[in-house]
């Protein structure tokens, strides 16, 4: 009887706590490096501090694919039902008659970071140029470079095809230029 109250217990906290919005989600890693940085984070615990805080380009879904237009929207059926996934930004893929590829992205105007600051184009053209240039956890040799538009467009130019590409952005959290100093 001990034990079947103990369960009844525990299972009447947890839907009193899960249903309590204000309460804070807490993860715990061992070994996190306190870079909590998508350019030089030593660990795997890392990645998921900033995969956490951090806004991505792109998003997939249920099944692992690519949701390339995000601002307004994709509707995908799964397992029957019918879901909409939205996101920060559209992407246009083009292929070049030299067999390289080009993206271009629309990012919506109404995204901020924590600081209240917009996020733009040109956060976005900072934070993959700097992987590219500086990053120790990321390869990014095949982007040649991106390049912010105007504040809410961004093209990425690429050295050679990428298949994967698209993945890529949907795990790189978008840094604030504006923000990051030696001890981002």
């Amino acid at each position: 009887a001990t034990e079947a109250a103990t369960e009844s217990a525990t299972e009447a906290a947890t839907t009193e706590t899960a249903s309590n919005s204000d309460t804070p989600l807490v993860i715990a890693h061992d070994d996190v490096s306190e870079k909590f940085s998508p350019f030089f984070g030593e660990s795997v615990p890392d990645e998921d501090v900033w995969l956490l805080t951090t806004v991505t380009l792109l998003d997939v879904d249920r099944q692992g694919e690519i949701v390339y237009n995000g601002i307004e929207g994709e509707t995908r059926s799964y397992n029957g039902t019918d879901y909409t996934y939205t996101g920060m930004a559209d992407c246009v893929v083009t292929e070049n008659a030299d067999g390289t590829v080009d993206y271009d992205f629309t990012i919506r105007d109404d995204v901020k970071f924590t600081d209240g600051e917009p996020l733009t184009a040109s956060d976005v053209a900072f934070t993959f140029n700097t992987c590219r240039d500086e990053s120790s956890v990321n390869d990014f040799t095949m982007l040649k470079e991106a390049v912010a538009v105007d504040d809410t467009t961004v093209e990425f130019h690429m050295n050679e095809p990428y298949s994967i590409w698209p993945y890529t952005m949907a795990i790189v959290g978008i840094v604030p230029e504006h923000a990051y100093d030696e001890n981002y």
